[in-house]
């Protein structure tokens, strides 16, 4: 995304599914954009952005940390799936519906 910015002029906010604050103060919004997880510091500079796969079916967004570290669980109703990711957007591992399935796929 490039450099920290009050507000990234070229992300066009979506409808807006999750909030979180994680243990460093930033906050973290979940929205149907091309930038999906967008991540702001505690001035309200955006640092970081990434998600364009959930841009059609961002719905839900939990963030949880286990074992020390802060990851995000991320679901999209239009692809029927559920996201473990970093907060670098890394994906840990996917849950997808299919044909009436649960189906977990492991990753890394």
């Amino acid at each position: 995304m490039g450099p920290a910015s009050e507000r990234p002029e070229i992300v066009k906010y979506g409808y807006t599914h999750g909030v979180q604050i994680d243990s460093q103060n930033r906050v973290i919004v979940h929205n149907q954009s091309k930038e999906s997880v967008i991540i702001f510091d505690h001035k309200g500079r955006c640092i970081k952005s990434w998600g364009p796969d959930f841009q059609k079916g961002a719905h839900g967004c939990l963030l949880r940390k286990e074992e020390g570290v802060e990851y995000l669980y991320l679901s999209d109703y239009e692809r029927h799936i559920v996201v473990k990711t970093t907060l670098d957007g890394e994906i840990i591992w996917d849950a997808q519906l299919a044909a009436g399935l649960r189906r977990l796929q492991r990753r890394g």
